[in-house]
């Protein structure tokens, strides 16, 4: 209710994003600093304000450097004055 249609449109990046995320770890992208790097680059372009964009581990919320184990993709980011969440659930294929 608080976002313009234009942030809502806007904000839309982050959803994008998590998307795009899910599906680099599905393809075998591993490397937390690429994955974030990207999720982060959409959102901003899309002229959000981020808080976070992090990959961690989904356990016990911690850092990770590769995706080895279930993580999480949270996001915050600011649009038309509005604080935004979301995240995502990874599991990466074990082969």
């Amino acid at each position: 209710v608080r976002l313009s249609d234009d942030g809502r449109g806007r904000a839309l990046a982050i959803q994008r994003g998590l998307t795009a995320v899910e599906h680099a770890v599905a393809q075998g992208q591993r490397s937390v600093a690429a994955l974030e790097a990207s999720l982060a680059a959409g959102i901003t372009a899309a002229g959000g304000v981020i808080d976070y964009a992090s990959i961690v581990d989904r356990a016990s919320l911690g850092p990770l450097s590769e995706i080895d184990r279930p993580a999480l993709a949270a996001v915050a980011a600011w649009f038309d004055g509005v604080r935004l969440i979301d995240n995502r659930e990874l599991t990466p294929e074990t082969r």
